[in-house]
């Protein structure tokens, strides 16, 4: 019997394991295992006075705008270093924001000059338009009244041209008294 009693207990052991096996998996599930510490990131969040998930970011934006580390004295307690860090990084922040106002300003600026620009042209534009509908208009009037002129001009022309062809009743009696007497006289 104690062979039996062996075998159940070798078969108990091993179900016992593996509940402890089955519990230790689920465990690791739910409960994640806490990652190290990176010293390095600590280290430079503390540096940049920020949250360890962004003091890689922060670090890439101080490094595009071309910031390098300054050596603080050893005497600086970690407040006042932390203050010195922040106050570099709010003061790189202002210089570059600083510096777009001030080219958006100019940009802003050119674009006013160029506007006032267009609106002296089309202001000039519009007195030219305006001299030019003034002139058409007193040459329109001078044409009128030239029109007016050679229409009374041609009137009196056709009247004397009509006078002119009337024949006259003087005119032609004395003429014609003229000529027979000179005929007559020639006869005798």
């Amino acid at each position: 019997m104690s062979a039996i009693a062996n075998f159940k207990k070798r078969c108990d052991a091993e179900k016992a394991n593996a509940e402890k096996a089955q519990q230790a998996h689920d465990c690791a599930e739910h409960d994640p295992i806490p990652a190290p510490v990176n010293e390095a990131l600590a280290l430079l969040a503390h540096l940049l006075g920020c949250e360890e998930q962004d003091a890689i970011a922060q670090a890439k934006e101080f490094a595009a705008m071309g910031c390098k580390v300054v050596s603080l004295e050893a005497d600086l307690t970690d407040e006042q270093a932390d203050k010195v860090a922040a106050g570099l990084s709010e003061d790189d922040k202002a210089a570059s924001i600083n510096a777009d106002l001030e080219q958006t300003n100019t940009e802003l600026q050119h674009s006013a000059d160029t506007v006032a620009d267009a609106a002296q042209t089309v202001e000039q534009a519009a007195d030219k338009v305006e001299t030019a509908a003034n002139d058409v208009s007193e040459t329109s009037s001078d044409l009128a009244y030239s029109a007016e002129s050679i229409s009374e001009a041609a009137s009196d022309i056709k009247e004397a041209t009509e006078e002119l062809k009337k024949p006259s009743a003087e005119q032609a009696s004395s003429r014609g008294e003229k000529d027979a007497k000179a005929k007559k006289s020639s006869k005798k």
